[in-house]
């Protein structure tokens, strides 16, 4: 099916089942065919699943965590990212734009913060941040106080990660900027800092 279409796809459904995307396409004649050509983006909170595929956005699990989108759902259209806090989700949607939900103080309210022209998302425990494709980062949620001294250094960023209670950005130059939780990794000491130089990326653990 694939070399019928010269071009790769995940998913290939008839209208009453799911084709292998190695199945030949002999004996299905006058049949509408659907071609998912875009990958399931899934994430999860610590009591709640959010996905989003080709039929749209599913969301399940605890309600305080992230399990319902009600209010949201009707805005959840070509959807790029999805990443999650403990208790909330944000997505990435094609128009560089952002729609969170969940527990608003823990991530999942962002009106007070400009999310235009993102290009990706971090979600710590209790909080986001998002890159955006002028190399600047928008943060909100819970304890993002600690962003404030180092805003002036958060320019040229290609990506940021994030440990439960702490955010690591890496610039364009190689070099790494840090803010939150100083005993997760929100500092970096001088020894360590000699050694961040020519960074190619970052990446967290679990």
């Amino acid at each position: 099916a694939q070399q019928f279409f010269r071009r790769g796809f995940l998913r290939l459904f008839s209208k009453d089942r799911c084709l292998s995307p190695c199945e030949s396409l002999a004996g299905l004649r006058d049949e509408h065919l659907t071609a998912a050509v875009a990958k399931v983006k899934i994430a999860a909170s610590l009591a709640a699943f959010s996905i989003w595929s080709f039929n749209g956005p599913v969301v399940w699990g605890n309600p305080h965590s992230g399990g319902e989108n009600y209010d949201v759902e009707h805005l959840l259209q070509n959807v790029q990212q999805i990443k999650a806090a403990d208790t909330a989700f944000a997505a990435i949607l094609g128009n560089g734009s952002v729609v969170t939900w969940g527990d608003p103080t823990w991530g999942g309210f962002s009106d007070d913060v400009v999310l235009q022209n993102v290009r990706s998302i971090s979600g710590s425990s209790t909080s986001f941040g998002a890159v955006l494709q002028n190399g600047g980062v928008v943060t909100w949620g819970e304890g993002q106080e600690d962003i404030q001294e180092v805003q002036d250094e958060l320019h040229d960023v290609q990506e940021i990660v994030a440990t439960s209670t702490a955010f690591c950005a890496l610039r364009s130059d190689g070099s790494v900027v840090t803010w939150g939780n100083r005993e997760m990794g929100g500092e970096v000491t001088p020894q360590v800092r000699r050694k961040l130089r020519e960074v190619c990326q970052v990446k967290e653990i679990g």
